[in-house]
């Protein structure tokens, strides 16, 4: 399958960097390397998440990280990453 970031999730990814960046860029570089490839393994495994609180919808919490994949199947080829938010974040 293959994952397209809409542009609200590139937003979401660019707001965590810019968050951990003002600290330290370079752990901001290495965190939003981990997002993407915990979100990578949904290429390979697209059910892994539970059903998403909006409809249609799916969650994946990312592996050792304080972040989830909001995303939705719309075919059998393509999943739509939606958002990454940070689990202390009220969604939705």
């Amino acid at each position: 399958m293959n994952l397209n970031y809409t542009p609200e999730a590139g937003a979401d990814l660019d707001a965590i960097f810019d968050y951990i960046g003002q600290r330290d860029p370079k752990i901001a570089d290495q965190i939003i390397h981990r997002i993407l490839q915990a979100i990578a393994i949904l290429e390979t495994f697209p059910l892994l998440g539970r059903p998403g609180r909006i409809d249609g919808t799916r969650e994946f919490p990312l592996s050792n990280l304080p972040y989830f994949a909001v995303y939705r199947i719309p075919d059998e080829i393509q999943i739509d990453i939606i958002a990454v938010m940070h689990m202390a974040r009220e969604f939705p």
